[in-house]
């Protein structure tokens, strides 16, 4: 092979271009920070509804409940702020949002698989509970693999390498 037959890469121009810590993120995790955005949001106007009696359907992991003061409505409220916290952190790039998305991401699968095993032990559970339970098991698993990826970047981003 001749020399004039080498061809060399410049890998400025092959890898992606970063401007800022959202861009280590895949869509379908914007996707989801968005929502929970949206729905930490909502979650002051669920209260004052429960509080005039309004009846609405609340589905959080595989929890679902009718009844807007009930434990399990409260409790979903609780879920719903925390995932709106870790969402705004995320969005926001502060330092400590990958921790705290790993947090909420094992609480997560706790509640899932707490759901899923509940299932199984209550004969009149409804099947699309537990279909419901199973995926936000998997989409948590993944959130909490995505978070495990990328937490070394993350927490490296804005150290630079000073030398010229």
């Amino acid at each position: 092979m001749s020399a004039k037959s080498i061809k060399l890469v410049n890998t400025d121009h092959d890898l992606p271009q970063i401007s800022g810590k959202r861009d280590l993120f895949p869509r379908w995790l914007l996707v989801l920070i968005f929502l929970f955005l949206v729905f930490g949001a909502i979650v002051p106007v669920w209260i004052i509804m429960g509080f005039f009696k309004s009846k609405f359907h609340i589905t959080l992991l595989g929890i679902s409940t009718h009844n807007p003061l009930s434990l399990i409505c409260i409790t979903s409220f609780l879920f719903y702020l925390s995932k709106a916290v870790t969402a705004y952190a995320l969005w926001t790039e502060k330092d400590w949002a990958i921790k705290i998305a790993k947090v909420d991401a094992v609480f997560s699968i706790l509640l899932c698989c707490f759901e899923i095993g509940h299932s199984f032990m209550v004969p009149a559970y409804n099947g699309s509970q537990l279909i419901n339970s199973a995926i936000s098991l998997l989409i948590s698993i993944l959130y909490l693999i995505k978070m495990s990826r990328i937490q070394l970047a993350w927490e490296n981003f804005d150290k630079h390498d000073l030398v010229n």
